[in-house]
C-alpha cells in the first residue's frame, strides 16, 4: 500500500487556520490510514491503497474546502518520489544556508513548460529557479533587505502551475516523519 505526503499550500497563514488535529479527522474519514502531520504548515501524510492519484487528491481537496470553507491546494507524493526529490539535491555548488540564502524546492502539479528557461533569475533578483523535473523547481532565495520573494507565486503566476514551496532541510524532516 502507498504510504502518500499530502504538501498543502498556504495553511495556517492569512486567517487561513487548518488545526492539525482536525485535518487528520478530516482524512481519516477519507478512510485513509496511518495518518500523520508535520507542523503546523500543511504537511500530512498517510497510507492507501488507492492508485488514482488525480482522483485522491481532488477528494481531500474537496473535503478541506467542505471542512474548512476555503480551498487548500494539495500536492501528493509518495514517501519514494520524495526521496528521490531530495536525492537530486542541485545546491551543492551553490552558497550555503544562512540567513541570508536558502534552499527551497517547490513542489508543482505538472511539469514546467518546455519554453521554461533555467537557470533563471526572478526579476528583482530574490531568487533564481535553477533547475527542475516533472514534480519539482529547485530554488535558491535570498533574503534582500530583509525580504525575500516567494518562488511558489512566481511559478504559479509565470507558469499556470499549482505550488507550493518547502525549505530543503524542512522536506527531509517531513520525508523523516513520514517514514517512521
Amino acid at each position: 500500500m502507498p504510504r502518500y505526503v499530502a504538501l498543502m499550500r498556504a495553511v495556517n497563514v492569512g486567517g487561513r487556520s487548518v488545526p492539525m488535529a482536525r485535518l487528520r479527522d478530516v482524512l481519516a474519514d477519507l478512510g485513509l490510514e496511518g495518518i500523520g502531520t508535520y507542523i503546523q504548515t500543511g504537511n500530512a501524510f498517510f497510507d492507501s491503497p488507492r492508485r488514482d492519484r488525480a482522483k485522491l487528491r481532488a477528494e481531500i481537496e474537496r473535503a478541506l474546502d467542505d471542512a474548512f470553507g476555503f480551498a487548500v491546494p494539495t500536492l501528493l507524493r509518495t514517501v519514494s518520489e520524495l526521496e528521490a526529490s531530495l536525492a537530486r539535491d542541485p545546491f551543492a555548488d551553490s552558497p550555503p544556508v544562512g540567513d541570508a540564502i536558502r534552499h527551497v524546492i517547490v513542489f508543482i502539479d505538472r511539469p514546467l513548460p518546455r519554453s521554461a528557461e533555467l537557470p533563471s533569475t526572478a526579476p528583482r533578483d530574490e531568487f533564481e529557479l535553477l533547475s527542475a523535473t516533472g514534480g519539482e523547481v529547485y530554488v535558491l532565495l535570498r533574503r534582500i533587505a530583509g525580504r525575500t520573494g516567494n518562488p511558489a507565486a512566481y511559478i504559479e503566476k509565470r507558469y499556470d502551475r499549482v505550488a507550493t514551496a518547502r525549505w530543503f532541510h524542512t522536506t527531509q524532516k517531513i520525508l523523516d516523519a513520514a517514514s517512521r
